[in-house]
């Protein structure tokens, strides 16, 4: 895998922020409504995770490259200590619901279920906490990260023939009257996403054919998908999928860059603390006004990254994952069943 050009990284993080925030601004239209959110409704809630992933599967393809020893202890410690944080306060979010209204607007989720989600093993063996919907795309991602390994070495033609399948499924219409097989293959979510983040996977190559078959393949699944219905969903993913491919062309000064990353970094706490925040904020605290709302959530969001993505971080959750890909156990499970090139990502 190679990719002679320069990567725009912080053109990437602002957009990457922009997503989120369309996502955020869905959940507020339906729970809060107001002109803020109004404005970002057309671009997509669901066209933003898809762009979410074309943009992590690129990602991960230049971390392998670049670094493919340690790849597994990166990708924990820059997704789990903000998800555990997310976790937390979905929790409180949830008792705090339901000990104090009488008719919550949902009911709390068991152990079973957050234990679940505390392994990232929703849309597996469970179902996303009710309290944090946008959970759901975590699990499936982590999976990708997962497995991203094994994709390096995989002949371009069998890369390929994945996106075909995955894109298949994701087009595939909803019949409540099919077979139960038929049903569990719409729900199997790894596979009906596996098309988005192989493709910016593959991207990363920079193969001049790749670039023209990818555009074609995600307007035409925007078309002919019942998963996009607003208008602006071919400029949420059409939009991301060109800066990609053009960012290295585009000049950023030093002081909106230093900008474009910190709103990156806030792109994922936004993302995962959003939809327990309007909950709390609009059904726990009766609060209506719509500046307040949108402060609580930056301000909640930057402080979980000081105390998750820094502090907790480094005293807790590094130690705990070195210790755990250090164990005899896990090298034995890994590294005597792969090739030495690709277990090499997975080893410290």
């Amino acid at each position: 895998m190679h990719n002679s050009s320069p990567v725009n990284w912080s053109l990437l993080a602002g957009v990457r922020f922009f997503l989120a925030w369309i996502v955020m601004t869905a959940h507020i239209d339906f729970y809060a409504p107001g002109s803020i959110a109004a404005a970002f409704y057309m671009f997509g809630a669901k066209a933003s995770v898809a762009a979410f992933l074309l943009i992590s599967g690129f990602s991960i393809a230049a971390s392998i490259e670049s670094r493919p020893q340690g790849f597994i202890l990166r990708r924990l410690l820059r997704i789990y200590p903000l998800y555990f944080g997310a976790l937390l306060l979905t929790l409180f979010v949830q008792s705090f619901i339901v000990s104090t209204t009488d008719n919550p607007i949902y009911p709390a989720d068991g152990w079973g279920k957050v234990i679940g989600n505390m392994l990232m093993t929703q849309m597996f063996f469970v179902k996303a906490l009710v309290y944090n919907g946008p959970f759901w795309s975590l699990s499936i991602e982590f999976f990708f990260y997962v497995l991203a390994p094994v994709f390096c070495f995989m002949k371009k033609k069998y890369l390929y023939t994945l996106i075909a399948i995955s894109a298949i499924v994701y087009i595939l219409p909803s019949k409540p009257e099919a077979s139960i097989f038929y049903v569990m293959l719409l729900k199997f979510n790894a596979l009906k996403y596996l098309w988005i983040w192989l493709l910016g996977f593959c991207l990363y190559k920079r193969e001049p054919k790749l670039d023209f078959i990818g555009g074609v393949l995600c307007i035409t699944l925007l078309v002919l998908s019942s998963n996009f219905t607003h208008p602006l969903n071919i400029v949420t993913l059409g939009g991301t999928y060109l800066i990609l491919l053009f960012s290295h062309h585009i000049t950023i000064s030093g002081s909106i860059r230093s900008v474009l990353n910190y709103l990156g970094d806030l792109s994922y706490p936004l993302y995962l603390m959003h939809f327990p925040l309007i909950l709390l904020v609009v059904y726990g605290l009766n609060i209506q006004s719509e500046f307040l709302l949108y402060t609580i959530i930056f301000l909640t969001t930057a402080l979980s990254i000081r105390v998750f993505d820094v502090y907790l971080k480094n005293i807790l959750f590094r130690p705990l994952f070195t210790k755990l890909l250090n164990s005899s156990m896990w090298r034995k499970t890994v590294f005597s069943h792969v090739p030495q090139k690709i277990a090499i990502s997975y080893r410290l």
